[in-house]
């Protein structure tokens, strides 16, 4: 059972600072709906109504070496399939990146302790 969010809800809307259990049950909550019509009020408060603004980001798969089965994810290799890969940080930052527009950069990867793993039997 999720906790009732509109108090938290309340206190976003009044400009109050959440806090981290606040946080929490946001993003423990199915209720999106209401989330998203908050954050959309106090977006149009803070902005001309009329404008939305983005920004575009990238995901950079460092790895695709896990050892969790998530039931989102659909790019994960487990340990020592054939078609495993972990780029090294000299990979992820060789400029290939440098022309794209993107305003962010998301790192995302596999299980650390996986990754290691297949690095080091890479590397045998």
């Amino acid at each position: 059972m999720h906790p009732d969010i509109q108090p938290i809800l309340d206190k976003a809307l009044a400009g109050e600072r959440l806090s981290s259990d606040d946080c929490t049950a946001l993003l423990e909550s199915p209720d999106f709906v209401r989330i998203g019509l908050a954050a959309d009020e106090i977006r149009q408060r803070q902005n001309d109504p009329s404008i939305v603004t983005y920004i575009i980001d990238r995901n950079i798969n460092y790895t695709n070496v896990c050892n969790v089965v998530c039931t989102f994810c659909a790019f994960y290799r487990r340990p020592g399939a054939p078609d495993t890969y972990v780029r090294s940080f000299e990979e992820i930052c060789d400029g290939k990146w440098d022309h794209l527009p993107e305003q962010a950069f998301m790192y995302v990867g596999g299980i650390e302790e996986a990754a290691e793993q297949a690095a080091a039997m890479a590397k045998a």
